[in-house]
């Protein structure tokens, strides 16, 4: 079965039939997507973001209600001292190939970030202006606005483990199917969520 057709059903699985839902808008990423859900809940409400790209570092500066756990380093993200966005601004992201702004590395950035008027000074050189603005655009968190907010879906599955295995058979995915591995799957949701 090809990848884009078996990930289809995969994403039709969580959205009807695991204990989840699924959050989607037509026009964001799912980053920014987060990140408005976040922006609109309660701060009394604690948010745990499971998620291995840096850009939510971002998040973590703005609401002291969430956390950042990445699940491939296997530890909690601590917010640096310096604006984030300013730093990587700066310095660029490869991962997102966005050029960062020539002789700018780690150090020079987190220098620049942290005195407002080193940095002033640094961006009057209007190339330089020039890339950190379309650096910083581009790396930012896009706000929705109230028509953009209304666009955004969730779904409201139900449970039923029965056809997800089944599928899951289907797809070829034997090595989450057999007893013991099944068992375990069952069990990571069961106890988040309870039987």
């Amino acid at each position: 079965m090809k990848f884009f057709r078996q990930k289809d059903r995969i994403v039709e699985l969580l959205s009807t039939y695991f204990p989840v839902s699924l959050v989607r808008h037509p026009t964001s990423e799912a980053d920014d997507t987060i990140y408005n859900l976040i922006r609109t809940s309660s701060t009394a409400v604690p948010w745990i973001v499971v998620s291995s790209d840096t850009d939510f570092i971002q998040a973590l500066q703005e609401f002291p209600h969430i956390s950042l756990y990445n699940p491939v380093k296997k530890i909690f993200v601590n917010s640096p001292d310096h604006p984030y966005v300013t730093w990587k601004a700066l310095r660029g992201d490869s991962s997102d190939n966005i050029p960062g702004i020539p002789g700018v590395g780690d150090k020079t950035a987190e220098k620049l970030a942290c005195d407002p008027e080193l940095l002033s000074e640094f961006l009057s050189d209007k190339t330089k202006a020039e890339i950190f603005q379309r650096n910083y655009n581009l790396i930012s968190f896009r706000e929705w606005n109230d028509e953009e907010k209304m666009k955004m879906s969730s779904s409201s599955p139900i449970r039923d483990w029965d056809i997800v295995k089944t599928t899951f058979t289907d797809m070829g995915f034997h090595s989450i199917t057999k007893e013991g591995s099944w068992q375990k799957f069952l069990n990571t949701f069961e106890s988040l969520w309870g039987s």
